[in-house]
């Protein structure tokens, strides 16, 4: 099985800002998991456990789906938190990346797979909260930097990662991508 998902990669810009703005964050803090810097993505469609020969089932889908889509201008800004995850907000092109959450939709449903039971939430996870107690320090600690400003982007390709589990943590590996307009 590969365990799969449709993403953005955020620009290597963004990446180091986000950085520089959490590691101070990130000193003494029990029962936060903060994303590697290489991991940071702005998830579409997380698809789980997907069969070996689906993957190229799913090329195909996605190349159909993505095809001739728009790549939208987004802007990273904010840190804010759901309950268990700490995140990067995303603002400007929020249509056109709507748009291109329902393409990765449609390939997941015509791959088979279920609907996503999340619905569309655009944001860069940057930690995920282990310890409930761990959420009144963060919350001091994210006053700070909460109106950061991380920079723009055109998004210029969606792309199908695999998510290698280790004890050390997961490792994204891009299986392929499709450019978009």
């Amino acid at each position: 099985m590969v365990r799969a998902f449709i993403a953005v990669e955020i620009s290597d810009a963004a990446r180091q800002k986000i950085v520089q703005a959490t590691e101070p964050l990130q000193r003494g803090l029990e029962g936060v998991k903060w994303v590697d810097r290489e991991n940071l993505h702005l998830t579409l469609r997380f698809l789980g456990d997907i069969e070996p020969d689906d993957v190229a089932l799913l090329e195909d889908i996605m190349k159909a789906r993505f095809r001739g889509a728009a790549g939208p201008s987004i802007q990273l800004k904010r840190i804010g938190h759901f309950p268990r995850v700490v995140w990067v907000g995303i603002e400007g092109d929020l249509a056109g990346l709507r748009s291109l959450w329902e393409r990765a939709q449609t390939s997941a449903r015509e791959l088979g797979l279920g609907p996503d039971d999340h619905g569309f939430s655009p944001h860069v996870t940057i930690a995920r909260i282990k310890e409930p107690g761990a959420i009144a320090k963060l919350k001091k600690r994210l006053e700070p930097v909460s109106e950061s400003d991380f920079g723009s982007m055109t998004i210029g390709r969606v792309a199908l990662f695999e998510s290698r589990l280790s004890p050390n943590g997961p490792t994204y590996v891009p299986l392929y991508d499709v450019a978009l307009k």
